[in-house]
């Protein structure tokens, strides 16, 4: 906080005349608990505040002002206390006050805390003891786990100091400071010291007699808007304050940072003197290594030439393997390949392209004798028309007749019959041919639902393929003899139950095993054995003969091989055709095994002859002992060389001479079954989700077939209905020629004759008409399928014409490959020219060097003999600018000794530690400093805000209160003034004005104001004023926050309907704010019986009356 005394953590800020009462408040208190001060709290917590729960319960006096012991137990909602005056009222209100933290000026009397304890006969009292016992529950309790359900303050004040005490129903009592006190006190929303919660005599009188500017400064005092304005005063003097004095600390640190650079510049001095005189005892000693470089530098030179030119041969043998690996890949076995592949496409289009045309002109030929065919017919209804219509014209006579007429009827209703049947074998005709396309794709459906079917059936047993293999992987890695063998165990166990004189060996992978060193070389030595480890070997050929009897009992197929090796008892190494390995580093794939058995290992020698294969890591160390194998005089160790990069090998030399890889397998216990896990595992996936694919596209083509299939049936109901419709009409067809036929047999023989040749005509057209339709629907039919066929071709010919393409392009890719073919040998034999050259020019440089290497170890021998080699030898040149460098850093007058230098170092250490801690800790007093100043001003801009808002509310309140009791009034609340700075600039008043209602009138509240003179409550009546006081201060009530309320002696200026009046309004609020506590004291007693009341309100009352005083205080 700054220099001077600091206040204490949780102490409010106070006023330089504050600092004075600290003695006879309370004495310096430990600090609160950090859970303490984390009281901030959101607007809905507030609110659950609002709510109460936070109500008196007990009050309890010992030796405090004029009671000796006093207790009283109050209620939750009202609480009326009674007695003569002297009897002790004002003391329990007195004692709400201090047991918060009060003074005497508080309760609005001079004095100290020291003159509330009671003075009895012998004089004043030690100590006087105050217990407030409040509820702590409702919706927002105060640390109910710790305190419980019930919380008593207590504070004991004794002549010298005061004490507080806390008590919970769930805890002992503890003593506390002041400020906890306080700080529970906000939490519950109590505001002890405020003169509205708790409003003694002295603050009622001056309440009511009170001008505008008075009242003003009470309804300041009352909303906490004063306490608030003070605070954020106090906040701005602190923060004004810290700034000051940063600003002094501050030009103290440029002062210390002076002298930690004084500091640092002396340690540099030192440290230069000290690596000076370091500097020329070492090159006194370097100083015959000065011969050195110059030999060194040619050294490198040529060292340089000769990797320069092996990068060059290198370059050359890796052009020249690219280039015969690019010999090789340019190949016509690939482009031959393509083009038969397009020639058989493309003679697949010509087949298809063929059968249609072919088809074409078959239909070509068809339709002209179809159209023929129509044009006949159609000729023949046109003469069987006129030969109708001249008969009808014969006929015309015989209208008249009764006979005819009915005949004519009868004719025209075989028309209409007749047009009705035509319509239905139209509506026939039509269907069939959509019937039969409905009938083709329903076959397609079909057809892709099998298709689907199969490759459902096919990547289901890919499927169980896999999940077979993975079961095999897992099986194979649960044993180790599964390695040699499915039943390698099985025929163990059967070997060992025999009787022979001779035992064979048998499994030779039980005998095999890779030396721990050399583990990553596991997958090429089983490469080389291959399926020898899952053989047998035996002494003689009866036990081959029986071991191969043994094996016919458990394999069918792939039975293991059967080895006769002589048990020779000497090691196989001991033998003059062993090598023994010239690179150390790098075994032979003899010497990575680990063999058991004399005979196994005979028999793994001579069969795959793994001492001469090397086991190498990489790929450039294989070939630099290839080059070094190549050099040496005695001819290539090793014909063989195997590489391996992580799990993959590469097999150098053998019998093609080129490289390939080959696959990671598993060799005795180095098994590594993880890799095949995960492949799989992949393939699994795979499998399931192809076969998902074709499982959704079977139920789709299914589904489709389903819904041609319906279609289908529909048309043929529809089909059957029209066939029976047109049989019906060709019924009555001849019901009514048979009607016709009556008729005409009652006619003469001309009218007879007429009508049968009618009819016959009529009939015959009818005839040739349904057969020239049936014609046309056939041929539209099979014009559709040609022009459907035709359509189809295109896209065949399309793809011919593109084959065709691609066959040219082949055709001229070949060409060009075997012109590039030519070029790529040429460029071949350039450049194994071109390396030749090279290895020429790296071996005259080799030699070069080597004589080099002897004069540069000869003047280093003779070097080593004054000092150790150094790292960098120098020149005659660089030595003499050495000396020249440090020349200026050895005339430096000051002690550098190791004592001074470390006492130097210690002081530089110390001043950089100090100069950071002092900087960080104004860095953050400046923060806090500015955070504060930010925080103040914003508060101190609302104030206005603030006030504006709070005396709205109470005129509000105070108008809304004055119509519920029939009187017309208005508080007119002019707020303060103030600047940004929060100061004020102008004071603030209230006017009251009052009348009372009488009937139904209204009352102009204007006229009342003006009619008023001196403008404060001094110009009303006296009951008027002692109401709207009453008014005032409910409207002040709800403008603040508190779960109690206490009034003392609010009637003593009333008369008695004033008084009943004053009862109601304050028990009408009481009744309406549940969750408030309200404490009446009045010495007068009710102008209201207890019935009257509890009848109108309920029973919320509690009713308590002092004893009567004894008029003196030693009792």
């Amino acid at each position: 906080m700054g220099e001077g005394k600091k206040r204490r953590s949780g102490e409010p800020l106070r006023e330089n005349n504050d600092q004075k009462r600290r003695k006879e408040d309370d004495p310096p208190s430990p600090e609160l608990d950090p859970d303490a001060l984390n009281n901030t709290l959101d607007d809905a917590e507030m609110q659950m505040v609002n709510q109460g729960g936070h109500k008196i319960k007990k009050i309890i006096l010992e030796n405090f002002m004029c009671h000796r012991k006093l207790e009283l137990e109050l209620g939750d909602r009202i609480t009326f206390i009674t007695g003569k005056n002297g009897s002790g009222k004002s003391a329990t209100m007195n004692a709400l006050t201090a047991v918060f933290g009060g003074r005497q000026s508080d309760t609005g009397k001079k004095g100290s805390v020291m003159g509330w304890i009671r003075k009895g006969p012998g004089g004043q009292n030690s100590k006087a003891t105050i217990k407030i016992t409040i509820s702590n529950e409702g919706p927002t309790p105060y640390k109910l786990e710790v305190y419980g359900s019930d919380i008593t303050f207590e504070r004991v004040i004794t002549k010298n100091s005061s004490s507080y005490f806390l008590t919970g129903a769930m805890s002992r009592r503890e003593k506390v400071s002041a400020s906890h006190i306080k700080l529970i006190a906000n939490f519950f929303k109590i505001q002890a010291t405020n003169p509205f919660t708790v409003m003694t005599q002295e603050t009622i009188k001056n309440f009511m007699k009170s001008n505008p500017k008075k009242l003003y400064e009470h309804f300041s005092r009352g909303t906490s808007i004063e306490e608030l304005k003070s605070s954020y005063h106090e906040m701005r003097d602190l923060w004004q304050g810290m700034a000051k004095k940063e600003q002094k600390r501050r030009a103290d640190l440029d002062n210390f940072k002076q002298g930690r650079k004084d500091a640092k510049t002396l340690l540099a001095q030192c440290e230069k003197k000290r690596k000076a005189e370091e500097r020329e005892k070492e090159l006194d000693s370097l100083e015959k290594w000065t011969s050195v470089p110059p030999i060194q530098a040619q050294f490198k030179k040529a060292q340089k030439r000769i990797k320069d030119y092996t990068k060059v041969v290198d370059s050359f043998e890796q052009k020249i393997k690219d280039k015969k690996a690019e010999i090789e890949s340019e190949t016509v076995e690939g482009l031959e390949r393509e083009m038969q592949r397009v020639m058989d496409e493309s003679e697949e289009y010509r087949v298809v392209i063929k059968k249609v045309v072919s088809e074409k002109k078959l239909y070509e030929s068809r339709r002209d004798k179809d159209n023929a065919a129509a044009q006949d017919l159609e000729d023949s209804v046109t003469r069987a028309t006129r030969k109708m219509n001249a008969n009808k014209k014969a006929l015309n006579a015989f209208k008249k007749d009764p006979q005819v007429e009915k005949q004519a009827k009868l004719e025209e209703a075989r028309e209409q019959t007749r047009a009705r049947t035509e319509e239905y074998k139209r509506e026939l005709a039509e269907i069939e041919p959509k019937l039969l396309e409905a009938k083709r794709e329903l076959e397609n459906f079909k057809d892709n639902v099998n298709s689907a079917e199969t490759e459902v059936q096919r990547n289901k047993a890919q499927y169980e393929r896999f999940i077979d293999e993975k079961n095999e992987i897992k099986r194979r890695s649960s044993a180790k003899e599964n390695t040699f063998g499915a039943f390698a165990k099985e025929v163990s166990e059967a070997i060992s139950k025999q009787r022979w004189d001779y035992r064979p060996v048998g499994p030779i992978g039980d005998h095999v095993n890779m030396d721990e060193r050399y583990q990553q070389y596991a997958g090429i030595v089983e490469k080389m054995l291959g399926n020898m480890l899952m053989g047998y070997i035996v002494y003689s050929e009866s036990d081959k003969a029986t071991l191969n009897r043994i094996i016919s009992q458990f394999y069918r197929n792939n039975k293991p091989q059967i080895y006769k090796q002589d048990f020779v008892r000497e090691s196989f190494r001991q033998k003059p055709s062993f090598r023994e390995v010239a690179h150390s580093d790098y075994p032979s794939a003899l010497k990575a095994l680990k063999i058991n058995d004399v005979g196994v290992e005979n028999l793994v020698i001579s069969w795959s002859h793994l001492n001469a294969f090397l086991l190498c890591d990489n790929e450039q160390t294989a070939q630099d002992i290839v080059q070094s194998e190549a050099q040496n005089p005695g001819g290539k160790r090793y014909s063989v060389i195997m590489t391996t990069y992580g799990g993959e090998f590469k097999y150098r030399g053998g019998i093609s001479g080129r490289s390939q890889l080959l696959p990671a397998k598993y060799l005795t216990e180095v098994h590594d079954f993880k890799s095949a896990i995960e492949q799989n595992e992949k393939d699994l996936d795979y499998a399931k989700r192809q076969y998902n694919s074709f499982l959704v596209d079977k139920q789709k083509w299914r589904k489709k077939a389903e819904e041609k299939s319906s279609l289908i049936s529909s048309r043929t109901n529809r089909k059957m209905v029209l066939r029976q419709k047109v049989d019906e009409g060709l019924k009555r067809d001849q019901d009514f020629d048979r009607q016709l036929r009556e008729i005409i047999v009652g006619a003469d023989s001309r009218t007879q004759h007429l009508m049968t040749e009618i009819a016959h005509s009529q009939q015959e057209i009818d005839d040739v008409n349904l057969e020239l339709e049936n014609l046309r629907e056939r041929m539209a039919y099979e014009l559709k399928t040609i022009e459907e066929k035709i359509a189809a071709v295109k896209e065949e010919e399309k793809k011919l014409e593109e084959c065709e393409a691609r066959y040219q392009e082949l055709n001229r890719k070949e060409t060009t490959q075997k012109k590039t073919m030519k070029n790529l040998k040429v460029e071949l034999k350039e450049l194994m020219n071109k390396k030749k050259e090279a290895q020429v020019k790296l071996s005259e440089w080799t030699e070069k060097s080597e004589t080099i290497k002897k004069d540069l170890e000869e003047c280093v021998r003779i070097a080593e003999g004054h000092c150790e080699r150094p790292q960098n030898p120098l020149t005659k040149d660089q030595l003499k600018d050495e000396r020249e460098k440090i020349v200026r850093d050895l005339k430096i007058r000051m002690d550098s000794s190791d004592r001074q230098y470390e006492d130097y170092k210690k002081h530089v250490e110390q001043m950089e530690l100090d100069y950071r801690k002092k900087k960080e800790i104004i860095r953050a007093r400046i923060n806090a400093c500015g955070k504060l100043e930010s925080a103040v001003n914003i508060r101190l801009k609302e104030v206005r805000h603030l006030v504006a808002e709070t005396a709205t509310t109470v005129s509000r309140h105070f108008k809304d209160i004055c119509r519920i009791n029939k009187y017309e009034g208005e508080a007119k609340i002019e707020p303060e003034k103030f600047d940004d700075t929060g100061n004020s600039t102008g004071p603030g008043s209230i006017v009251i004005n009052m009348s009372k209602i009488v009937g139904e009138q209204e009352i102009d509240i204007e006229a009342v104001s003006q009619m008023s003179k001196k403008g404060n409550t001094a110009t009303l009546s006296g009951g008027e004023r002692s109401i709207s006081t009453v008014i005032l201060l409910i409207a002040i009530w709800y403008g603040t926050t508190s779960p109690f309320r206490c009034i003392d002696e609010f009637d003593v200026f009333m008369d008695a309907n004033h008084k009943h009046m004053a009862t109601r309004i304050l028990c009408t609020y009481a009744s309406d704010n549940p969750n408030s506590q309200v404490i009446f004291l009045t010495p007068q007693g009710l102008s209201d019986n207890q019935a009257t009341l509890r009848k109108e309100f309920g029973d919320i009352f509690q009713f308590l009356r002092m004893k009567d005083p004894t008029r003196a205080q030693q009792d």
